[in-house]
């Protein structure tokens, strides 16, 4: 059936079953797990592990620093002010981050991953991603897919190693990060841009062949990325 299970004082193990269940932490450092259906997971104090399982499930992590996997089902998880650790897996997830220095990862699927107040690193996944940063120095990588990447406020540093993206908001302090998987040979920031970048309507495009390619949207012309690319 619907279960509703709540944890105390000390750390608890609680596990769902086959229905919609409530999985409810309390004072400490809680395991929380849902079951089949579509479940409302949430952490309180400590430093919580929470796992959605199959379903589409809502977890909420608490003011510890959290562990949240959604696993099967199309998941909303939420951070809260810790340094927590968000992980979509399976499904077309959407990951927020609290005010902590969070990782989010959005796994396989349409993920839209949203950083929140601290420094944090995004990770999109093999689908077409939306991720933003928000109002700290982030940390946004696509992965493969056709995905949208918008930093926000602060320094953001945006990794591309493949697939077809386009930053929305680059500007500032912020860099891009290029995997040098994506030529071969030894080469500059200086030859990168001379050999691979143009100006497009909308922006500059670094096209790396094999379909690979990042576009900087509104970014006036290539030269203006030489001082502002650094290669993994």
């Amino acid at each position: 059936g619907d279960d509703r299970l709540k944890g105390g004082a000390g750390a608890d193990s609680l596990f769902g079953r086959g229905g919609d269940d409530i999985v409810l932490g309390g004072g400490g450092a809680d395991l929380l797990r849902g079951g089949k259906g579509a479940d409302l997971i949430r952490g309180e104090g400590g430093d919580d592990r929470l796992w959605g399982q199959k379903g589409d499930d809502r977890l909420k992590g608490g003011s510890g620093d959290d562990l949240l996997k959604g696993q099967g089902g199309d998941d909303r998880l939420l951070g809260g002010p810790g340094h927590d650790r968000l992980s979509g897996q399976g499904g077309s997830d959407l990951l927020k981050g609290g005010g902590g220095a969070d990782r989010l990862s959005g796994g396989a699927g349409r993920d839209e991953l949203q950083g929140g107040g601290g420094n944090d690193a995004l990770l999109g996944g093999p689908g077409h991603d939306l991720l933003s940063g928000g109002k700290g120095a982030d940390r946004l990588s696509g992965g493969a897919g056709r995905d949208r990447l918008i930093g926000g406020g602060g320094a953001d540093v945006f990794v591309f190693d493949g697939g077809r993206d386009r930053i929305t908001d680059f500007g500032g302090r912020d860099r891009i990060a290029l995997d040098t998987d994506l030529w071969r040979g030894d080469r500059t920031a200086e030859w990168i841009v001379e050999s691979l970048a143009s100006r497009k309507p909308g922006g500059v495009l670094l096209d790396f062949g094999g379909g690979d390619r990042l576009l900087i949207e509104e970014l006036a012309r290539p030269a203006l990325l030489e001082e502002r690319i650094d290669l993994l």
